[in-house]
């Protein structure tokens, strides 16, 4: 009986203990949660907390999947000193050293890396001392490097056990660098966005999403879990109608004209005429250091007097209102007309003694001809200057063209009634060959496009297709307008443009293996000056074939001097060249695909690029391959009737051979290895400025494509 009132008495105690525990803890609990709440939460809000990061920024591609601008995938690597246990960290510090200086850091000896993370750890120790626990070890690493450095000794125990810590972050890249560098754009972080980055921002930005993060001392924020090394929520991709053929020969036909020529910028723009499909655009002007680059986009925001490519618009509305025909002429003057005090005189003698038909006029560009017959029939009364300008308005020249682009200015086109102290009896014959008023080249180009398609006016677009893990939108063509004017003018018009090619002032281009229809024009920037400071913007916009028009193409030279500044001098020579070269291109094409027989097609003897794309292509032309590699870069090479796909191995040490590497491949590569790349031509790269087996120090490489 004793015994269990004993064991009873033990039983009671033990169970008081555990109630008095378990008070004691809930009111810990409640203390902590309810009293003191509000101190713990703030303490905890300021060290970990969720923080915003942004998504992956979404790729810009040319029509051919060519890469115009590229979001590439960069790595901090730090380390935690502290996390590591003692026995770990001894035991591998050595070899990780080893590691760290001969993959990526050989800049300090393994035993430099020992001394150095020993030296940081035993400070981290120290308690009275500021700890080590977000030492980095090398920054902007590429996703390759991470791959090796994750087996390195230590930081293969994973990030609790070997203090590994990867801070994901991105590069934008534009492999083809000024080529087109205005149009695509600028993503900026602290101003306005430009270009198709700017217009397509909302697609291209990534998803932002939350990740939990924890302040370390001395402010830097580490992710809680491991997933930083991961691809964040990418945005579409952007497909554009850019051919990076097409686009290199405009570029470089515009940049060798200005060195030719003391000219300030040019631009050169190319559409589809069927489409409105952008193609090409070109805007070079010079910057500080007088060198031209792609630095405002002038194809938008240029406006100027057009000169005498407005007399087709003033012809164009003389026939559409049954003012004049084929067979109408009028008389020059001798090429010079006084207007109630103001002169207008022709360039060169056109017909002088007798009258001339509308093929002179427009043929031969007489700048009194279209100034006189614009007198006559539209400049009456403020109704009859009305009528004039309801015509271009309708031609679509008042308006914007529309362009996918943020940056496109308005027209300046004078109304009789609106703008009444600016529009003097004067006003009309000299809007009739291209003066008192102001047109972008992309607007221009716009209402010739229109004239090529019969006279159906399409909106210019650059971007064909949005991209995104959920659909695809694709743009289609939109028509502005059905008719600008009447079958019967515009085909009136087109021949009087071919004519200006075979007879007139762009004969230059008469004898190319494609007909060329088109108009020059030549307007002086400040009609006010004189003499030596006298400077001209000459144009020439057109379309080809004339028969059949496949592209409309304007190139205007700005800021143009004597003695070699007309559009027949300076523009006309760049059109034609850029012709030719299409023409050759699209030959070439037409040949490959006469010829190309994938049954028994010319196997290539040496490539070096991405693992992944030359299977993709070996699988689609059905070309037997042996894959010995499962590297990221491969060599390929021919060995008999079959490709081997081996891994392309190289020293992180030395530059590498990447002759045989297409564009994309070779820019990602090398800048991945500390790089600065400059491309030049299209195609594969056939040479490359800094020699194979060079020490590689963060040199400028420059690639030769062909």
């Amino acid at each position: 009986m004793n015994k269990r009132n004993e064991l009873l008495a033990r039983v009671y105690i033990v169970m008081t203990f555990f109630v008095l525990l378990s008070l004691l803890i809930i009111g810990k609990v409640f203390y902590v949660n309810v009293i003191e709440g509000d101190k713990w939460i703030g303490k905890i809000s300021k060290n970990v907390k969720f923080k915003e990061i942004k998504g992956d920024r979404g790729n810009i591609y040319a029509k051919d999947g060519s890469m115009l601008a590229i979001t590439s995938p960069l790595f901090d690597v730090r380390m935690d000193l502290l996390s590591p246990s003692n026995k770990n960290f001894t035991k591998n510090v050595d070899s990780l050293s080893y590691y760290i200086s001969t993959v990526l850091r050989p800049d300090k000896s393994p035993k430099e890396w020992k001394e150095l993370l020993l030296k940081n750890r035993n400070l981290g120790l120290d308690k009275t001392k500021k700890g080590m626990k977000f030492f980095l070890i090398k920054g902007n690493i590429s996703y390759d490097e991470l791959i090796k450095v994750k087996k390195f000794p230590l930081f293969r125990l994973g990030r609790n056990r070997g203090g590994l810590i990867i801070e994901r972050k991105t590069k934008r890249n534009r492999p083809y660098k000024d080529l087109a560098h205005r149009t695509i754009g600028i993503d900026r972080a602290t101003a306005s966005k430009i270009g198709l980055e700017g217009a397509y921002d909302k697609y291209l930005k990534g998803e932002t999403t939350k990740r939990l993060m924890k302040k370390l001392r001395g402010g830097n924020w580490i992710p809680l879990e491991e997933l930083n090394d991961k691809p964040l929520n990418k945005g579409a991709d952007i497909i554009t109608n850019l051919d990076i053929r097409i686009q290199d020969i405009v570029h470089h036909a515009v940049l060798t004209n200005l060195h030719n020529y003391k000219a300030n910028a040019g631009v050169g723009i190319i559409m589809e005429v069927k489409t409105g499909k952008v193609v090409a655009i070109t805007n070079l002007s010079k910057n500080k250091d007088g060198a031209f680059v792609e630095r405002l986009n002038l194809a938008l925001s240029k406006k100027f007097a057009p000169g005498s490519v407005m007399k087709t618009a003033t012809l164009m509305s003389l026939i559409e209102d049954g003012y004049i025909n084929r067979n109408s002429t009028i008389d020059l003057e001798g090429g010079r007309k006084n207007f109630r005090g103001k002169v207008i005189k022709d360039d060169e003698d056109i017909g002088r003694g007798r009258r001339v038909k509308l093929w002179d006029v427009l043929v031969h560009s007489s700048n009194v001809g279209a100034a006189k017959w614009a007198d006559i029939y539209y400049n009456k009364d403020r109704n009859d200057n009305k009528k004039f300008i309801n015509n271009l308005k309708s031609f679509g020249l008042a308006q914007k063209s529309g362009i996918d682009l943020i940056g496109e200015v308005n027209p300046v086109i004078k109304d009789p009634f609106i703008n009444k102290n600016e529009f003097n009896r004067n006003t009309i014959p000299w809007m009739a060959h291209g003066y008192e008023m102001e047109l972008t080249p992309i607007q221009i180009l716009a209402f010739y496009n229109a004239i090529a398609n019969n006279g159906k006016l399409m909106k210019p677009y650059l971007v064909n297709k949005i991209v995104s893990r959920n659909n695809t939108i694709e743009i289609k063509p939109k028509v502005v307008k059905e008719k600008i004017a009447s079958e019967s003018t515009i085909k009136i018009i087109k021949e009087l443009l071919e004519g200006v090619v075979q007879e007139g002032t762009g004969s230059k281009l008469k004898n190319k293996k494609i007909r060329i229809a088109g108009k020059t024009g030549t307007a002086q920037e400040e009609v006010n000056k004189s003499g030596k400071d006298k400077k001209y913007n000459s144009s020439f916009v057109g379309y080809f074939p004339a028969e059949k028009p496949k592209y409309s193409m304007i190139i205007t030279m700005f800021g143009c001097e004597k003695p070699k500044y007309y559009a027949s001098q300076v523009a006309v020579p760049v059109f034609g060249k850029i012709v030719d070269k299409i023409a050759s291109i699209e030959a070439f094409d037409q040949n490959k695909k006469k010829k190309t027989n994938y049954a028994s097609v010319i196997l290539p003897s040496r490539a070096i690029g991405y693992a992944e794309d030359f299977k993709k292509v070996l699988n689609y032309l059905e070309i037997p391959y042996n894959k010995k590699s499962k590297g990221t870069w491969s060599k390929v090479r021919r060995k008999r009737n079959k490709m081997e796909i081996d891994e392309f191995q190289y020293k992180t040490k030395l530059i590498p051979n990447v002759i045989g590497m297409g564009a994309r491949d070779a820019v990602y590569f090398l800048e991945n290895l500390g790089l600065k790349v400059e491309l030049e031509g299209v195609g594969k790269v056939v040479k490359q400025s800094i020699p194979p087996k060079t020490r590689r120090n963060k040199q400028h490489i420059k690639l030769i494509l062909k």
